[in-house]
C-alpha cells in the first residue's frame, strides 16, 4: 500500500529499480517539481517493483495495455495545476486480469472500496466479455501531499445499478462505458466511447449539466483549430462524492488530432497561461524520440464555471 501523507525526500537517483525512460522523465521534472518528482520517484519504483518481478522478466515493460509500446506506466498533465500525475499497471503480465482490480484498490490504500467493482468485473466475465487489463493505478502528487485513484475495467459496457439509477446521462444506451475511475475521496469518473461524436452531444450535456452551452465545444475547436471533431472520441463524466455532475471532459488519440509530437505539445502550451504548468508540461514532453507517439489521449474538460483546462497522457 503506498503512503497517502508526504515522506522524507528521496533523490531520484537514489531510486536504482526503475526502468531507464521513467527516470529521465522524473529527472527532467526535478528540474522544475523536485519535491512531486521525488515523492513520484518514490511510489513508483514501490509499485513497477512488483510489475518487475516477473516469470516473464522480459516482458514485464512491454505488456501494458496503457501505453503504445506496453510500458506499464504513463504519465499525465493538465493545466489545471502543476501536480506530477501517473498511471501504472499493479501486477505482472501473468497475473489474471481478474485479480487486478483488488491490487489497485490495496496499492492505493482503498481495500474496501474494491468489492462492488470486483463484483461487476466478474458478471461481465460470465456474460463472455473478456478483461483486457482489469484495472490500473493512478497517483497525484502535489507539493503538499498525494491523491490516489483506480482506474476499473468496464466489461460489456456494465455500470454499477446505483449509478444507473443516479444521474439520467448514466442510463442512456449511446454511450459505451469502458472505465470508472475511483477516487480516494468518494468521487467517481465514468469514461464513455462514442463511435459518432457530433456537437449536439457536447452542447446537450453541456446543458443537462450545466445549464449552458458552448464552453466546452469552443475550448474544444481553440485546442484544435477546426470544429470537427474525430471519430471515436471519448467522453467521461465526473461526479463529487455527493454524486453531483461536476465536471465533462472530451478526449481523442493525439495522433487523430496533430501531426506529431511536436506538434501536440506546441497545440497544448498554446492553451496554457500558468507557465509553472507549461514547466511541466515541457518536462513531461522532453527527451529524445523513438520513433513513437509519446503523447496519447488528449482531453479539454469544463465543469461548469465558464473555464476550461486541457490535459494529456505522455508515455515515458
Amino acid at each position: 500500500m503506498l503512503s497517502s501523507t508526504p515522506s522524507p525526500a528521496l533523490p531520484v537517483a537514489l531510486a536504482p529499480s526503475l526502468p531507464p525512460a521513467v527516470d529521465a522523465v522524473l529527472a527532467r521534472v526535478a528540474g522544475c517539481r523536485q519535491v512531486c518528482a521525488e515523492r513520484a520517484a518514490r511510489s513508483l519504483a514501490q509499485v513497477l517493483q512488483r510489475v518487475m518481478c516477473s516469470d516473464w522478466p522480459e516482458m514485464a515493460l512491454a505488456f501494458s495495455r496503457l501505453t503504445n509500446t506496453g510500458m506499464p506506466v504513463e504519465f499525465a498533465w493538465t493545466s489545471r495545476d502543476t501536480s506530477l500525475r501517473w498511471t501504472a499497471e499493479v501486477a505482472p503480465p501473468e497475473a489474471p486480469d481478474v485479480s487486478r482490480v483488488d491490487a489497485a484498490f490495496a496499492e492505493a490504500g482503498m481495500c474496501s472500496a474494491a468489492a462492488p467493482w470486483a463484483a461487476l468485473q466478474r458478471v461481465g466475465v460470465d456474460r463472455g466479455a473478456p478483461l483486457r487489463y482489469g484495472a490500473w493505478l493512478g497517483v497525484r502528487h502535489f507539493r503538499e501531499a498525494d491523491a490516489f485513484k483506480v482506474y476499473v475495467e468496464l466489461p460489456a459496457g456494465l455500470l454499477p445499478g446505483i449509478w444507473r439509477r443516479r444521474h439520467p446521462l448514466l442510463a442512456g444506451t449511446y454511450l459505451q462505458w469502458r472505465m470508472a475511475g475511483v477516487g480516494a475521496g468518494g468521487s467517481t469518473e465514468f469514461y464513455a466511447q462514442v463511435d459518432d461524436m457530433e456537437p449536439a452531444l457536447l452542447h446537450a450535456l453541456e446543458m443537462s449539466a450545466f445549464g449552458q452551452t458552448g464552453w466546452w465545444l469552443d475550448a474544444i475547436t481553440r485546442l484544435l483549430g477546426r470544429s470537427d471533431l474525430p471519430r471515436p472520441s471519448g467522453l467521461s463524466l465526473a461526479f463529487d462524492s455527493a454524486g453531483k455532475l461536476h465536471a465533462l471532459t472530451w478526449f481523442a488519440s493525439a495522433k487523430a488530432l496533430f501531426r506529431d509530437d511536436d506538434a501536440t505539445q506546441a497545440a497544448l502550451l498554446r492553451q496554457v497561461s500558468d507557465g509553472s504548468s507549461a514547466e511541466v508540461l515541457r518536462a513531461l514532453g522532453g527527451g529524445a524520440r523513438d520513433g513513437r507517439w509519446r503523447h496519447g489521449m488528449v482531453g479539454v474538460g469544463v465543469d461548469g464555471s465558464e473555464t476550461a483546462w486541457v490535459q494529456v497522457g505522455i508515455r515515458p
